[in-house]
């Protein structure tokens, strides 16, 4: 995500979003459209999920994470990496 901002109700910095899958906007990949002219529009991050074994065909919002929240997330990410 990149725009950060503070929520008050949410009470911290919103860093990044979570698709209905489970994983992170930033997990996953690329979107592109094929305007048809030879041009193409690159949609980041909306495009199907990168994590392991995971079927998700496209970011759909499900929330916004906080920073502290992300930071948990990836910490388990790195500990399932290293075993």
């Amino acid at each position: 995500m990149s725009t950060q901002f503070r929520s008050n109700q949410l009470g911290g910095i919103v860093v990044d979003e979570m698709c209905k899958c489970g994983h992170l906007k930033s997990d996953h990949g690329s979107h592109s459209i094929n305007l048809g002219d030879g041009h193409m529009i690159r949609e980041s991050h909306e495009g199907n999920c990168c994590a392991r074994k995971c079927e998700c065909p496209g970011f759909t919002w499900a929330r916004f994470v906080i920073k502290e929240e992300a930071a948990q997330i990836h910490k388990r990410k790195k500990q399932r990496a290293v075993a």
